[in-house]
């Protein structure tokens, strides 16, 4: 049922907690920027994932949930509520499906609280829904656009005309730009980036001795400047890139800030990477890519939109969303 418009002026919106599902979410936010033109929308978001939005244009303004600092523990989530009620929200959609995320708004008073009914939160919640029943099989793209029917948007988005948003601003721009000066690349080369990492766990990721292969065919073939990027979390999980040389492409990993790993993504001729973050930012930069995908689905976390093509080797016991492949095969 569509309640139609609801009379919100201040609109808070949680964010999920990992660069990608924070992607995501971006056709959801810009539908409701376009249905609520006189709300001002606030993102609530973890440092990690803040930056994509202080660049967003639908967002007017963005709360850091501090959680490994002065939001952490249990008094550091009453003092958050506390200061999320003396904002004076009207409303707030909750994108993750944890139970904290309903907690802290309902202790906030927050009037208008919509989400889903997961980790049995929906109590906390006065506008809320089931899950989809084909949830692991539908793209998160539309699962989160699904909550938008509870503010009364009627909402069936599309890759090509409901993209995923991303903003490049100059400073990130300019960071990029003295990267490849360092390092000796020109306007003219060829440049590929490999993103060889995924936070969620081994079981996405090809392993890293082909993605070494593939960047000296690259270089011997077609000539290209190879980025090796990822977070040094990624790095350390692939049990670093000692074995990169100067022959096998230029390791980034854990050197760059999210700004700038994003503005050479937008750079690069071609970006290949597993399933993750960086996979759904080059969708975003429409950066040609080619998707590796692993442990988990492509209906459910593809690329949404851009340039792109998948390669998914099938297996009887996948999709099995596995953090670490229990029978590795690859």
């Amino acid at each position: 049922m569509n309640p139609g418009p609801l009379p919100l002026r201040k609109i808070l919106i949680r964010s999920t907690n990992w660069l990608g599902d924070a992607l995501l979410t971006t056709p959801a936010i810009h539908s409701i920027s376009i249905n609520y033109p006189a709300a001002e929308l606030t993102m609530l978001a973890r440092p990690g994932v803040a930056p994509v939005f202080e660049a967003n244009p639908d967002i007017r303004r963005v709360i850091r949930y501090e959680q490994e600092g002065r939001h952490g523990g249990w008094g550091g989530r009453f003092r958050l509520a506390r200061s999320l009620k003396q904002e004076g929200f009207d409303g707030v959609v909750h994108f993750p499906h944890s139970f904290e995320s309903a907690w802290i708004s309902f202790l906030a008073g927050i009037p208008l609280r919509v989400g889903y009914t997961t980790e049995g939160r929906g109590w906390l919640l006065t506008h809320r829904r089931p899950l989809p029943r084909d949830f692991t099989g539908r793209h998160q793209v539309r699962t989160f656009a699904g909550l938008l029917t509870l503010l009364g948007i009627a909402s069936d988005p599309d890759p090509q005309r409901d993209p995923l948003r991303l903003t490049i601003p100059d400073p990130w721009e300019r960071q990029a730009e003295a990267r490849l000066v360092s390092l000796g690349i020109g306007a003219g080369e060829r440049l590929v980036g490999l993103a060889p990492g995924a936070m969620y766990g081994t079981a996405k990721c090809w392993p890293l001795a082909s993605y070494l292969e593939l960047a000296a065919r690259l270089q011997r073939e077609w000539q290209a400047r190879v980025l090796f990027l990822g977070t040094a979390g990624d790095a350390l999980a692939l049990g670093r890139t000692a074995d990169l040389t100067p022959g096998t492409g230029i390791d980034l990993m854990g050197q760059t800030s999210l700004g700038e790993v994003l503005a050479l993504i937008r750079r690069c001729h071609l970006l290949v990477v597993n399933d993750s973050g960086l996979m759904h930012a080059g969708a975003a930069l429409n950066t040609p890519l080619v998707a590796l995908f692993g442990s988990t689905s492509p209906e459910r976390t593809g690329p949404w939109g851009g340039t792109s093509r998948v390669i998914r080797k099938q297996f009887s016991c996948g999709p099995c969303f596995k953090k670490v492949c229990p029978e590795p095969r690859l």
